[in-house]
């Protein structure tokens, strides 16, 4: 017979002697309530999952435990899966969906924050669910949805996949700001075939944190050529002109890092080529002779 491990009472009041050992899954399992050790609530068996029998018939065996999968998305939406352990063996079902995590957080400069969806049952059949993005003190021009070059806003669990790693899209304004936030939702979980609906769990959202590392990058209105009366002076001469950049962080300090995280400069001015450029030699603290 097949039954959730939490109808046992282990996890509610403590092992007997008489009582197998938790699946080692079941130790990070997480509920919506907290109930205290020894609790009498009926409560605490609300979340108790409706196990059967189900057999795999995968590549790789019979068994869910043989065939389940974690898989993460690429830039181009395309999808690589790796095996990831499970406890079942025969016993499972569909699952509850939920975030991998309350919160997740990426520097702008990533390009994008990778988000993990679970379900739990062992990866027994289809299951396929909707995200929906809530902006905070974002903006559609901080963040996507998506993945680049993808538009689905929708994950699909195929037999034995109990992990998807997605990837939202942000994108670098290079300007300095306060950290930004926006909230991930899911909802319409459910059976593709038929449209029979599949548990959420409690995680049902999670809060994504963009952290702004534009004070260590140099930004162009900072920065500025020194002396440059002199360079302009030079330049009018028809010759070679070799001047001086000073790199600056947004907020004014100099910065000898920020050349090479962020901003390739301009370096020499030759009036019959200006577009011709070499390169710049590092001398002082956020400094360079061009």
């Amino acid at each position: 017979a097949c039954a959730d491990p939490l109808l046992n009472s282990v996890r509610r009041s403590g092992r007997r002697a008489h009582d197998i050992p938790l699946p080692f899954d079941e130790l990070s399992r997480e509920l919506p309530a907290i109930h205290e050790f020894g609790t009498q609530a009926v409560e605490f068996f609300d979340d108790a999952e409706p196990f059967s029998v189900s057999v795999a018939g995968g590549a790789r065996g019979s068994t869910l435990a043989a065939n389940s999968v974690s898989c993460k998305q690429g830039w181009s939406g395309s999808w690589s899966c790796a095996p990831k352990a499970v406890s079942h063996i025969v016993c499972g079902h569909r699952g509850t969906v939920e975030f991998g995590s309350p919160s997740y957080a990426a520097a702008e400069s990533d390009g994008h924050v990778e988000v993990h969806v679970v379900r739990s049952g062992g990866g027994v059949g289809s299951v396929a669910v909707r995200y929906a993005l809530h902006h905070l003190n974002t903006t559609d021009a901080d963040v996507s949805a998506t993945a680049r070059y993808t538009s689905a806003q929708e994950l699909v669990f195929l037999p034995g996949v109990i992990e998807l790693a997605f990837r939202v899209a942000i994108h670098d304004d290079f300007e300095l700001e306060e950290d930004e936030a926006f909230e991930l939702e899911l909802y319409d979980a459910r059976v593709p075939s038929t449209g029979e609906p599949v548990s959420i769990g409690a995680q049902r959202r999670t809060r994504v944190t963009i952290e702004d590392d534009d004070f260590w990058v140099a930004g162009a209105a900072a920065t500025s050529v020194v002396d440059p009366e002199a360079a302009f002076a030079a330049m009018e001469t028809g010759t070679d002109t070799v001047f001086t950049v000073a790199t600056r962080t947004p907020t004014g300090l100099a910065r000898s890092e920020a050349l090479a995280l962020k901003q390739k400069l301009v370096t020499t001015v030759r009036p019959a080529d200006p577009l011709q450029t070499d390169s710049c030699v590092h001398w002082l603290d956020g400094v360079y002779n061009c």
